[in-house]
């Protein structure tokens, strides 16, 4: 296994608590991660597979019928789905008698290194639910037949006829609820947000659920918030009814709400449509969360510098196009080695998050404000002027003054900045042009005596 394979499958091990076969592939069909139940399915160990070309395990993955599916996700296509009608064994992996697993395929693109995506393969084990489907379409058939015979038969057979009749009505309503439970997960396990997500919940269940009212209550800031709600107030009694906790990899995300009991035959239901809910939720909340450590800097919270290497030459083409400018302030807190050497490196460390938290609430929504490296920070201020980006860079530095230094209990003072302020295309029509005009002026705000802005020449 190279070292590209091995710091992705150490990137991926979150995905081991998620019960679904997932695999990870780099643009050139190499496994970059296979999950642990991936290992308990097909008995072949990760350490056997990350790193090789999946074709070497399962040639047809690079047959052109499912090779252009995946070069499509590649590219940053949209998630595709390999339904368990049409592809059922795309793996192909069997039980211990010899069956193959019915699987549910869905491939998401995530970003990588734009413009190059890697393909997240999340198989669903869908096995029992199709062969339940089948025996309750089998069973409806027979039922039907049986009803047809009926009819003919004498009127003295006519309560049975009606019982009958009543059985094929529940088994078509259970066969529903299993069509629309499938339809359920399929789309969850497709969304791509978790606005995506609640689209589909405000759906589905008034249709699955259609003789009760209800919602879907998660927790956000200690509070439950309706994300959907279907025949109820604007503000139900959730101390009423049916109260379902949404619990799935050690998160509680919030519950699952109905105004009345339900029969006996609905509760099981309930439960598996909860937690069938929570599970996709609870997966899309583990994706945000790796999306955004790919792009975050841990210590600041701030947009790291590849991201910004990603974005910004975006950025800049498209104020070419407007023909606007784009202003860039470089900034360096001033004597930081010597607070760092006074107070210890995790004081240092308050300083740059306490900078941070102050620049996040001072700029506007469009700008961009990333860790460049070590103590500088970069913002990007779209659409900003010399003149105005340099007003922006001197409010900064007064503002950061007001600014009181907190660790462990106490106050240990404040900082002082110094700016370098560039603008595009003034002073450069490529990014590392006004970067480096901003870093000259920033480096004479230093020798100038700090706590300056600086604007390049």
């Amino acid at each position: 296994m190279n070292n590209s394979c091995l710091i992705s499958d150490q990137t991926y091990t979150l995905l081991d608590r998620i019960p679904l076969g997932l695999l990870v592939l780099r643009d050139d069909f190499v496994v970059l991660f296979w999950n642990v139940c991936l290992e308990s399915w097909t008995g072949k160990p990760r350490q056997d597979i990350v790193g090789q070309d999946v074709g070497q395990h399962y040639p047809h993955l690079k047959e052109p019928k499912y090779a252009h599916r995946f070069q499509q996700i590649f590219a940053g296509g949209p998630p595709t789905i390999f339904s368990s009608q049409l592809h059922k064994h795309l793996l192909p992996i069997p039980f211990a008698n010899g069956k193959l697993r019915v699987q549910q395929t869905t491939v998401t693109a995530i970003p990588y290194i734009l413009p190059r995506y890697h393909a997240l393969i999340a198989i669903q084990d869908v096995t029992d639910i199709t062969y339940q489907s089948l025996a309750y379409r089998q069973m409806r058939d027979r039922a039907l037949e049986e009803v047809q015979e009926r009819e003919q038969a004498e009127n003295a057979l006519k309560d049975t006829h009606q019982e009958l009749q009543n059985w094929v009505q529940e088994l078509e309503q259970r066969n529903q609820e299993i069509m629309l439970l499938r339809s359920l997960s399929e789309n969850l396990l497709a969304s791509y947000s978790l606005s995506d997500a609640y689209q589909t919940l405000s759906q589905l269940l008034p249709k699955i659920f259609p003789q009760s009212a209800g919602g879907i209550y998660i927790r956000q800031d200690h509070h439950l918030n309706p994300v959907t709600t279907w025949g109820v107030s604007e503000t139900p009694d959730l101390t009423q009814g049916w109260c379902i906790p949404l619990k799935a990899q050690g998160m509680k995300l919030g519950i699952f709400h109905l105004d009345h009991p339900l029969a006996s035959t609905n509760q099981e239901l309930v439960r598996t449509v909860s937690k069938t809910i929570a599970l996709g939720l609870a997966n899309l909340k583990l994706r945000d969360r790796l999306q955004n450590l790919s792009i975050r800097d841990p210590l600041t919270g701030l947009y790291n510098r590849r991201y910004l290497e990603d974005t910004l030459d975006k950025e800049l083409h498209r104020a070419q196009r407007r023909q606007n400018p784009v202003g860039f302030i470089l900034l360096d807190v001033d004597h930081f080695k010597q607070f760092n050497d006074t107070f210890g490196h995790e004081a240092g460390d308050r300083v740059l998050q306490n900078l941070s938290q102050f620049l996040q609430n001072t700029i506007r929504r469009s700008d961009i404000a990333c860790r460049y490296g070590g103590e500088e920070l970069l913002l990007i201020l779209p659409e900003a002027n010399l003149d105005n980006t340099h007003k922006r860079a001197e409010q900064i530095r007064q503002g950061i003054k007001q600014v009181k230094i907190e660790h462990q209990g106490q106050t240990i003072g404040t900082i002082t900045l110094s700016l370098g302020v560039a603008c595009f295309p003034q002073h450069g029509e490529t990014r590392d042009a006004v970067i480096r005009a901003a870093d000259t002026a920033l480096y004479r705000a230093k020798a100038e005596g700090r706590d300056l802005v600086i604007c390049a020449k």
